[in-house]
Order: structure tokens, then sequence, then C-alpha cells
């Protein structure tokens, strides 16, 4: 019902984001909770860029939530999870190096990936890595869609061929590949 009212009037919700901040680090065993889970970052997303003045602790402790529930849940999750983050670091704390980080650690669990199938297509320990690599490709996705990684002002490697372009080339390589059918 929060999370009604946080779309209906959203600035009567904004003083409330800290009594929704423990909900993130709830267990959760049942559908319920994911539910709750789930609304409570979008809650947080809709309504923190209306807070005044948040504390810089309180904003660390979302950001540093926010990278635990995306390393952890699924899907429905990751997506709330992404998109919230995305309103605290573009538009509050501008902390893009834990954006970059984030995203590093999931492009190179794909880059190691494709090295390993480039290698050795046949061997068996790749069949047990096809559940990361899907949540990697997710995740780099909704990455990038809410952040721009190839800025100047973000991008500390100046080296390093575009962003974009590598994402581009990883994402060609696994849309190569088909589903086997049982």
């Amino acid at each position: 019902t929060i999370y009604l009212f946080a779309e209906a009037v959203p600035h009567l919700v904004a003083r409330h984001c800290t009594t929704l901040h423990p909900y993130l680090n709830m267990k959760c065993s049942q559908q319920i909770d994911y539910l709750v889970l789930y609304h409570v970052t979008q809650t947080l997303e809709i309504v923190l860029p209306l807070m005044e003045h948040p504390s810089d602790d309180f904003l660390a402790s979302l950001e540093e939530d926010m990278i635990t529930l995306v390393m952890k849940y699924g899907q429905f999750i990751v997506q709330a999870c992404i998109s919230c983050l995305g309103v605290i670091i573009n538009n509050m704390t501008h902390n893009f190096k834990l954006a970059q980080e984030c995203f590093r650690t999931f492009f190179m669990r794909l880059v190691r990936y494709k090295k390993q199938y480039t290698e050795n297509p046949e061997e068996s320990s790749l069949e047990a890595l096809k559940g990361p690599v899907m949540r990697s490709l997710f995740t780099v996705g909704l990455l990038c869609q809410h952040f721009e990684f190839d800025q100047g002002k973000h991008n500390s490697s100046k080296a390093v061929s575009s962003i974009q372009n590598q994402v581009y080339e990883i994402l060609m390589f696994f849309a190569g590949f088909q589903e086997e059918e049982n």
C-alpha cells in the first residue's frame, strides 16, 4: 500500500525513506517477502529524489544494500534494484565508480566464459556456468540501460576501447548460441 501512496503522492512518503530502509535487509523465504522487497525498492526509487538533504551515510548504505540485492536475488529484484541504484547514483551520490565496479564484475564473467568456450567448446564445466552467464547477460544489459559507462568523466580507463563496443561484441557472441532442444 505504501508503494501506491508513493506513486500517487510521493512527497508525503519521502519523509519515511529511512523507515523503509531496514526492509531491504529482510530474509526472503516466501513469495510475499520478495514482493515486499520489490515494492520497497520501487518506493525508494520514486521518493528518494524528493528527500531533502539525505545523509551521505544513508545513501551509501542504500547503495551497498542495492548491490548486495543484485548479487543475491533473481531477475525480479535485480531489475528493481538496478533501477533504484540508477536513481541514487545518477541523481544523488554520483558514485559512478560503484556502478563501474558492479558492471566490471558481471562483464568479466562473460569475458571469462567466452574465452573458455573459444578455447574448448566441448569442456563439460561450461554447462554449469550457464546460469551465471544468463544472470550476467541480464545484469550487464540493465546496467547499460541505467548508466552511461562511456562518458569521459565517469570512465577512468582512456586506453580501453569503447565499453559500448565491448558490450556489443560480447552480446553478439552470446546471441550466436542456440538453445539446445531436449
